[in-house]
């Protein structure tokens, strides 16, 4: 049951996404982050929320590289740190949870 709705597109990555964003919401409270930072984080994210409806394999392919950026910069707070915080380690899991949906998403895609 899990798998299925978890690989249900784009219904699933814009759910991923929207958590995404919360959660990194949440972490501009606790950290005191920047307005503007926030957007400049979030806004690629929701962007591509929006163009993923269309289901084009090559959104979802330049997706999961934007993916890669954010998940280096996500290790280097939760692997970099000696005590990271748990909304980063939140922010982290679905980083990777959202980069395995986008990934995916072509052979699905194809295969419908």
């Amino acid at each position: 049951f899990i798998m299925n709705v978890f690989f249900k597109y784009p219904q699933s990555t814009i759910i991923l996404v929207s958590i995404l964003v919360s959660l990194k919401l949440v972490a501009k409270f606790i950290f005191s982050i920047p307005f503007f930072v926030f957007l400049l984080w979030s806004a690629p994210l929701i962007v591509y929320a929006f163009l993923l409806r269309s289901l084009d394999i090559r959104y979802f392919q330049t997706f999961a590289f934007l993916l890669l950026i954010y998940f280096m910069f996500a290790s280097l707070r939760v692997f970099g740190m000696s005590t990271p915080a748990v909304i980063d380690i939140f922010i982290f899991v679905f980083i990777v949870f959202l980069f395995i949906n986008v990934a995916l998403a072509p052979k699905k895609i194809r295969s419908i």
